[in-house]
């Protein structure tokens, strides 16, 4: 079994890319320009909606990971 120091770190290291990744998926998103025309917006929104939902998923990973950095912070400390 990994000692608490490399769980620690790897939750860490999760932690940061999954919190990039959300803000690369929701940059991504922002910059979608949502045109005047009726005919093509709700295509556009769409497009919006679905980089806006995998950015919520790397962000609930992300916090998750969180939680498992303070939990393991918690562990070391009762050490």
């Amino acid at each position: 079994m990994a000692d608490l120091n490399t769980l620690h770190t790897v939750a860490r290291v999760v932690l940061a890319l999954m919190a990039l990744i959300a803000a690369i998926l929701w940059f991504v998103s922002a910059r979608i320009e949502v045109p005047d025309n009726i005919d093509t917006i709700v295509r556009r929104l769409q497009r919006i909606g679905f980089w806006n939902g995998w950015a919520s998923v790397f962000s609930c990973i992300a916090a998750l990971f969180g939680a498992l950095d303070v939990f393991l912070t918690m562990i070391e400390t009762i050490k």
